[in-house]
């Protein structure tokens, strides 16, 4: 349909500090690009006068502005207004207006507050609704703050037929009844206190709603609105009522479930309307002929909606266009109860992680996104063994800074937005290095030979092949002695080792080699003399040990 609604507004009333910029937040939607014009005014003098413009051809001022706005006022982002240097003359209503195509409205007020000038608002307000027995007194009680005495008056009013009457007149002064008080309430109405209304001897004709409104100087106002029910007497109240907003898959039906309560068969009839193009349009009809669609139902809600139980509307088939507010009204003889929900057709939830079924190795840095879009918008959360291990609004993150084998598991993205629960899961499989370990005490020459090394983790065998060899110390033959020889005789001497690996050996005299070899040499002499007499080495030269024997 249409589709076009707020879906942000300024808190009601909003408070800035005198002197900063007042930034009143609005945002909606437009699928169907509906919007021509939005306008945004001010209530002056009881009326509310044009500023800006925003249409096709940009934002302007309007050129009814108020001249203490010239220049003062511009719009940020898509609807957002911005006061610049508020004062006490701010404190009012400020109304931005959505107009479409075929001149259809949606409307948006905020009361505006200066906080550090007039800074008046309400401390203490009744509940609403309030529920006094009836012939009793009923005692509305309002308070408020007001540190720069910018209050000028307060007045009280009451609901009748539709429109507040004005009852009682607080001033500097003296407090008095207006002029426009209605008869059934002249001499039954006081104020007591600060700021409580008293109503007399109440009456099944008090069921009404009462105002209190703080008038300042510059003729700002601030309002506080209560619901009168008296109990014993019609006592008609709601005693159920939907959740608002209420969300409902898209194609499904939608079951909005109201009750009441109604001892003294009171109700006339129950009317369902809803909201079009900025007003609510009746649809069905609940009376003493039973139930009926109502003259003015739109086209897109017949045969879509009917009444079950007491007070349930259930539209059939939702769609986009149903994105909407619904009313239902219990309707008496002088007066009646209204009670409004907003319904929002839900998006399906999608849900999507970063990561999936991955491999990590301990002792990394590991971070997974847990993301989901939808409407209501989701909230997500990482989920192990049942204990939330993250959570946020749409994205959440699953951090380790330092993952080790305990982190290894199942993990669950969850994603919830009330109306619909949905869930993906991933493995985390973390990798860590296992060793064993091959020892001698005492390693000997019979513990050399090859050896393997094997890993087998169920899903792959692999192994790698070393050799140990067993180093043995070399050892010079013992049989080398000093010996004496006839000049003239042949004479051969040998210098042998063993060891392993196997030694070099080498007939070394006076520092210099006369022979060398690997495992044995030897000194040889074909005619031994007298010249050839004296010291000889015999040199064992290993890779560990450097061995002589003179």
């Amino acid at each position: 349909g249409v589709d076009v609604h707020f879906t942000q507004e300024p808190s009601n009333p909003s408070y800035f500090n005198n002197g900063s910029d007042a930034n009143l937040v609005w945002d909606y939607t437009d699928p169907h690009n509906k919007i021509q014009y939005i306008i945004y005014s001010v209530l002056v003098n009881g009326a509310f006068v044009e500023m800006l413009v925003n249409d096709s051809h940009g934002v302007q001022e309007h050129p009814s502005i108020p001249p203490s706005y010239k220049g003062r006022v511009k719009i940020e982002e898509r609807a957002t207004l911005v006061i610049k240097n508020i004062n006490p003359g701010d404190n009012t209503k400020f109304n931005c207006e959505f107009i479409g195509s075929f001149l259809e409205t949606i409307e948006s007020r905020v009361q505006l507050i200066v906080a550090g000038g007039v800074d008046v608002h309400f401390t203490q307000e009744p509940s609403s609704p309030s529920y006094f027995n009836n012939g009793s007194d009923a005692k509305l009680v309002w308070d408020y703050t007001d540190p720069h005495n910018g209050i000028q008056d307060i007045l009280y009013e009451v609901q009748v037929n539709g429109a507040f009457v004005k009852m009682m007149v607080k001033s500097s002064l003296d407090v008095q009844e207006h002029p426009s008080i209605p008869p059934s309430y002249k001499g039954r109405v006081k104020i007591e206190g600060r700021a409580t209304l008293v109503i007399k001897n109440i009456n099944p004709r008090d069921n009404a709603k009462f105002n209190c409104e703080l008038i300042g100087s510059f003729l700002e106002t601030v309002k506080s609105t209560v619901q009168l029910i008296v109990a014993g007497g019609a006592d008609v109240r709601f005693t159920q009522e939907p959740s608002n907003p209420s969300y409902f898959n898209n194609g499904s039906d939608a079951n909005l479930v109201w009750d009441y309560t109604d001892p003294h068969n009171k109700i006339l009839g129950i009317i369902y309307s809803v909201l079009v193009n900025g007003r609510f349009v009746e649809m069905m009809v609940n009376d003493s002929r039973g139930v009926q669609e109502h003259p003015s139902i739109p086209l897109s809600y017949k045969g879509r909606v009917k009444i079950e139980g007491r007070a349930t509307l259930v539209i059939e088939n939702i769609n986009t266009g149903d994105n909407t507010k619904f009313r239902c009204e219990l309707r008496e003889s002088l007066l009646s109860l209204k009670r409004t929900v907003q319904l929002i057709v839900a998006e399906a939830l999608l849900i999507n992680i970063s990561l999936r079924g991955k491999y990590y190795f301990e002792g990394s840095l590991v971070t997974m996104a847990c993301e989901a879009s939808g409407k209501p918008l989701p909230d997500v959360a990482w989920i192990r063994n049942g204990a939330v291990e993250s959570s946020g609004k749409e994205t959440t993150f699953l951090k380790f800074e330092n993952i080790n084998r305990k982190d290894a598991g199942q993990y669950t993205c969850q994603a919830n937005n009330s109306v619909e629960v949905t869930s993906i899961y991933t493995s985390i499989v973390v990798q860590w290095n296992e060793a064993t370990f091959l020892k001698f005490d005492n390693i000997d020459r019979t513990d050399a030979g090859q050896y393997t090394c094997r890993a087998n983790n169920s899903v792959e065998v692999t192994s790698i092949d070393t050799s140990i060899v067993v180093l043995q110390a070399p050892v010079i033959n013992p049989s080398l002695e000093g010996k004496y020889y006839i000049e003239g005789s042949p004479v051969t001497i040998a210098c042998e080792a063993s060891g392993k690996p196997l030694p070099d050996v080498a007939w070394i005299r006076n520092g210099v080699p006369e022979s060398s070899g690997k495992k044995a040499t030897f000194l040889k002499f074909d005619n031994i003399n007298r010249t050839d007499a004296g010291q000889y080495t015999c040199g064992i030269i290993a890779p560990i040990i450097l061995l002589r024997r003179t």
